[in-house]
């Protein structure tokens, strides 16, 4: 049995010019479904999106995160990042290594790469290198630790940096290994992303149906908030309503007048804070009853399946809901939960062309009732008769169910037997083409 995965804290205070505090280095937590998996990843931290001032000077962190029990023995990092905003000042690597090691690390010579040691760095092409392992006959390590501490300068200009975990080529990439065997697994490294300007406090809560989009900064789902760091001097803020069974109400802002346009802009200056409360109802759904009319000369099978479509009205290019509804002894079969809306609504089932009857409006809360009229003859389903189905019609004549050429499309009345009844139905539709010709 595979032992536990271990977590070790270590504590590295990471600390901004001008009192701007990053955090506390302690890795994240490592998901309860991938802790049985012997892989390892880098990780930015302490936090994945870091925001400063213009001109500041902070540091990041990287951690080496280990995802169960596997040993390694080998680190090496390349990160990328916009020299536009940032440079290196510097890297720190632990003095000794977390136990069971306990030793000094065993830094790897340098890469041969931009002309950098290790650790090192290089402003010019915006790419750093971390490599080192235990000392020769060192224990290897099987726990989560600080790889190494990036100082950077936010430089005077506002923006957006990459901090990205990369493979420069095939002889220098990011990896970490067990002897010459890489265990890490890509998919689970967390690069990083650090913002340089003034920021201002924002928290966005949706008291309704409705998800909010906070400019690129990201979404907040419906009935919840969400507190953001937003770039100086503004972000838009948008309540989507999309879908027809939401509604938006109105926006307010620091607990001023509402308002109902949509979508607003908040303002802010460097670090004051502001909310912003998004009101959308949900909207009561609408149903459908179908009241279908078979052919006189029908005999049994009113209870069978239909597919049913929901178009734009006059337009059959835009299906807006689909789903089946099977007509009861009566030939009535009800949907409900639909979007309230005014829709050409088709019907097809197996054997008949399609049917459909348009602009018809569903009101919320209420149930619309529509009748269509089918027309028997499609033994070949596929929205028109022709020759094809005469060809199919033909072949069954006078077959039973269990018969080798028996065939249950052509039963057109439901008799159980394929004979005049049937071929009556076939011939007064033959060259009927489905209202929905080409949508079923």
């Amino acid at each position: 049995m595979a032992k536990p995965w271990k977590f070790l804290a270590i504590s590295v205070l990471a600390v901004v010019c001008l009192g701007l505090a990053l955090g506390s280095g302690v890795p994240g937590a490592i998901p309860q479904a991938l802790a049985d998996t012997n892989e390892w990843a880098f990780e930015i931290q302490d936090e994945t999106v870091t925001k400063v001032p213009i001109s500041t000077s902070f540091t990041v962190n990287i951690t080496a995160v280990q995802w169960s029990t596997e040993n390694s023995d080998g680190w090496e990092a390349y990160l990328r990042y916009n020299t536009t905003y940032l440079n290196v000042t510097g890297i720190d690597i632990p003095a000794t290594l977390p136990p069971p090691n306990n030793g000094a690390p065993d830094k790897y010579p340098a890469p041969g790469i931009y002309d950098m040691a290790n650790p090192g760095y290089n402003n010019t092409e915006g790419i750093l290198y971390v490599g080192y392992s235990p000392a020769p006959m060192s224990p290897k390590l099987n726990e989560t630790f600080w790889l190494a501490t990036i100082h950077f300068d936010a430089k005077a200009v506002e923006g957006t940096s990459y901090l990205n975990f990369v493979n420069v080529d095939m002889f220098h990439t990011t990896k970490i290994l067990l002897g010459s065997i890489e265990v890490q697994n890509w998919s689970k490294f967390v690069n990083g992303t650090v913002m340089i300007g003034d920021f201002f406090n924002l928290t966005v809560t949706s008291d309704g149906c409705c998800p909010i989009t906070v400019g690129g900064l990201g979404t907040v789902a419906a009935n919840s908030n969400g507190t953001f760091m937003v770039p100086c001097p503004s972000v838009t803020l948008t309540a989507n309503d999309t879908a027809s069974a939401c509604n938006f109400t109105n926006w307010t802002v620091d607990g001023g007048a509402p308002t109902t346009s949509n979508p607003i802009i908040v303002n802010g200056t460097a670090n004051s804070s502001h909310t912003a409360i998004a009101r959308c109802a949900a909207v009561a759904a609408a149903a459908l009853e179908g009241h279908v009319s078979f052919p006189m000369a029908r005999v049994g099978g009113l209870g069978e399946p239909f597919e049913v479509k929901l178009f734009g009205a006059g337009n059959l290019s835009h299906v807006i809901w689909t789903g089946n509804a099977t007509t009861n002894s009566s030939g009535v079969f009800n949907i409900t939960g639909l979007d309230p809306g005014t829709y050409d609504i088709g019907i097809k089932n197996a054997t008949c062309v399609s049917e459909l009857v348009s602009n018809v409006t569903l009101t919320a809360g209420e149930t619309e009732v529509v009748n269509f009229t089918i027309r028997e003859g499609d033994v070949h389903s596929d929205d028109y008769v022709d020759m094809v189905d005469y060809g199919d019609f033909s072949y069954a004549y006078e077959t039973l169910p269990g018969d080798d050429k028996w065939n249950a499309n052509a039963d057109l009345d439901r008799n159980g037997f394929i004979d005049m009844g049937d071929y009556s139905m076939f011939s007064y539709n033959y060259e009927e083409q489905g209202d929905a010709y080409g949508c079923f």
